[in-house]
């Protein structure tokens, strides 16, 4: 059995830390003869980790102990149940969603627990697809094409659970993010008579892409049938002590149209300003003011996106470049000026798009060969470009009124387009919906850092792991910001500007909220300083490894 911490990535699979897979099992074993199965067991840490629990509470039922995984090599891992005697028949190898309850194990289990693979729906291979939507179509549940392969599995357990059993997983943060997973949690809080989450401190898997939580549920109802057994639930507290997170012990809220994460942390308080200040008019969302649009979809962005130097290698004619800005960090201030571009172009960033023509007979020698040698390496056929007619003319080029950060670390806010730059698809476009004057946009871009939008970015946007923060268009649309002054707005502008492009942006909100909130909206001073204090949180809660330390 192995002894180490190391997390490795096999068929899409972040193995569990020991720590945390002993953790959930002294949860949740809490009786002898308990049927415990683990559906995608890898390299047995929750096996194991139930095996030592088991011991450790002097219930000596390791017979009990049930696995499934994919990986062949996974064989190699269970010398350690089978020598404290647990049963070789007792593990499968193959693919969990392939098998049915009777044909596999006969019985069904008082305890499922696991870490299913994490797979985002556009990474699952369409032989494992075909696999994961069969094994649904023996339920009535109705799942998003846009789910992870995660959802397959925790939906597919279901059907080897016995009803007053309990279910205890890793799953990824999307399960309480993803806008597709609001259906999963409805489904889990009606045939669970109690069902919880623990939000998990920091990153356990480094090498994923998201945090992840703990779904913890128990006596299942199956059918919504009350169970009329044992109603003594598990007690979570020593859970949460060894592993630390934010605790939700109802997952049943978590089903609201309005809830998200970010509004269990903040008070009371600011709660109750953020949904009386629209109709008190003190704030507005975005969509009152901006159109989001993603930026410029290529389809091969190294063959159509050059630096100068490439371009002037290849003699490439003005007219048929345009500057394109494709790296979010170049968005430092409160506007994107021609200097801005022209210092990417002396760090020899990609800056420079494309434009072809639809009649090859207005285009260069020089822009036909150049067309001729993406053909060559196949360009033409990748999924955008074959769509498009001709292949080779990038469309949709337009050059936005401002821009906003769609993944962030820290403080997403309105950018002016002073140039004639376009983006990519890494950043987003916006046009005003309507005709703003010069000082309305400034003070508009100045709303967009105030903590009280800050707030609302974050509550809107989906954090990623690493601490990024990330904003599709339709959420970014949602955002309240504040009410905002039309006159004497220049000197604040440059006070913020200057701040950001200095990298201080804990001053520049500092700015902004004393001139909007407090000056201009006539807030109180101590709320604005709740305000900021809670953006301030709420952003090391993203960010650090540990929620207990960041409140």
């Amino acid at each position: 059995m192995a002894k180490n911490n190391s997390i490795e990535k096999i068929h899409g699979k972040y193995y569990t830390p020991k720590k945390l897979a002993l953790a959930m099992t002294d949860w949740a074993i809490n009786k002898p003869y308990l049927r415990i199965l683990d559906p995608a067991f890898g390299r047995g840490a929750f096996l194991e980790a139930a095996l030592n629990t088991i011991e450790k509470k002097g219930f000596k039922n390791s017979k009990k102990l049930y696995g499934v995984e994919i990986d062949d090599n996974a064989k190699k891992y269970l010398s350690n149940f089978l020598e404290f005697g647990a049963q070789e028949s007792n593990f499968i190898i193959e693919d969990f969603l392939s098998l049915r309850l009777h044909s596999s194990f006969g019985d069904k289990f008082d305890l499922i627990m696991g870490n299913p693979p994490f797979v985002r729906h556009h990474q699952i291979s369409n032989k494992l697809k075909q696999v994961a939507v069969a094994a649904m179509q023996d339920y009535e549940f109705k799942i998003s094409t846009m789910s992870g392969y995660w959802v397959y599995f925790l939906l597919h357990s279901l059907s080897f659970l016995k009803k007053g059993g309990s279910l205890a997983m890793i799953l990824p943060k999307a399960f309480i993010s993803a806008e597709y997973s609001k259906e999963i949690r409805r489904i889990i809080s009606n045939i669970f008579e109690k069902a919880s989450i623990l939000v998990l401190n920091g990153r356990w898997f480094h090498e994923a892409e998201e945090s992840v939580v703990m779904l913890l549920a128990e006596n299942y109802i199956r059918n919504t049938q009350k169970y009329e057994g044992n109603k003594k639930y598990r007690n979570e507290e020593e859970l949460i002590s060894k592993v630390g997170g934010f605790y939700i012990p109802d997952i049943n809220k978590t089903i609201n149209d309005d809830w998200n994460l970010i509004s269990e942390y903040i008070p009371d308080e600011i709660h109750k300003f953020l949904q009386s200040s629209l109709s008190n008019n003190l704030t507005l969302r975005l969509k009152d003011l901006v159109t989001i649009k993603i930026g410029v979809v290529t389809g091969a962005n190294k063959f159509f996106i050059l630096t100068k130097s490439e371009s002037e290698k290849l003699r490439l004619d003005n007219k048929h470049l345009k500057p394109i800005i494709t790296k979010s960090r170049l968005l430092k201030g409160l506007d994107f000026l021609n200097t801005d571009i022209s210092q990417a172009r002396k760090d020899n960033l990609k800056t420079e798009l494309l434009i072809t023509s639809h009649e090859e007979k207005n285009l260069s020698k020089k822009i036909i060969e150049y067309i001729n040698t993406g053909k060559l390496e196949g360009i033409n056929n990748r999924y955008k470009c074959r769509n498009r007619n001709p292949w080779h003319l990038v469309k949709d080029i337009y050059s936005p009124d401002a821009f906003l950060h769609y993944m962030s670390s820290s403080l997403p806010h309105i950018i002016l387009n002073l140039t004639s730059s376009t983006c990519t698809n890494t950043i987003h476009r916006i046009t005003w919906n309507k005709q703003f004057t010069d000082l309305e946009k400034k003070a508009i871009t100045i709303a967009s850092t105030t903590s009280l939008a800050q707030i609302g970015f974050e509550m809107e946007g989906r954090s990623l792991g690493g601490g990024v923060l990330k904003l599709e268009p339709n959420s970014a649309l949602k955002v309240i910001i504040p009410k905002y002054p039309i006159s004497d707005v220049h000197e604040t502008y440059e006070k913020v500007n200057t701040s950001l492009r200095k990298g201080d942006k804990e001053l520049a909100v500092k700015i902004a909220d004393e001139f909007i909130l407090e000056e201009f909206l006539n807030l109180k001073h101590n709320f604005i300083k709740s305000l900021r204090t809670w953006w301030k949180k709420i952003m090391m809660i993203r960010q650090s490894s540990s929620i207990k330390n960041s409140l």
